[in-house]
């Protein structure tokens, strides 16, 4: 039962921090057009990116870390203490 909870866990925390990787690749490529583009529409597309995709794509990541401390300590490999 701790196998298969602990390779669930793996399995949800590549999924989140692909996806937050996936964002941040996103991210690149949209203030990269932005640049190119210039201007008025330039700046909407970076505007858009900084304001809608990054808080969103941090989140993500955020909850990716906060399960890869979880398999921590279903290992029982945990050295932190409260």
């Amino acid at each position: 039962m701790k196998e298969k909870t602990e390779e669930m866990v793996k399995s949800i925390f590549g999924a989140l921090l692909g996806i937050a990787m996936i964002a941040g690749l996103l991210v690149f490529l949209m203030i990269l057009v932005a640049f190119v583009v210039g201007g008025e529409s330039g700046a909407s597309i970076a505007t858009f990116a900084w304001k809608q995709v990054v808080p969103k794509s941090i989140q993500v990541a955020t909850l990716g870390v906060l399960v890869g401390f979880l398999i921590f300590y279903i290992r029982g490999e945990h050295t932190l203490r409260i």
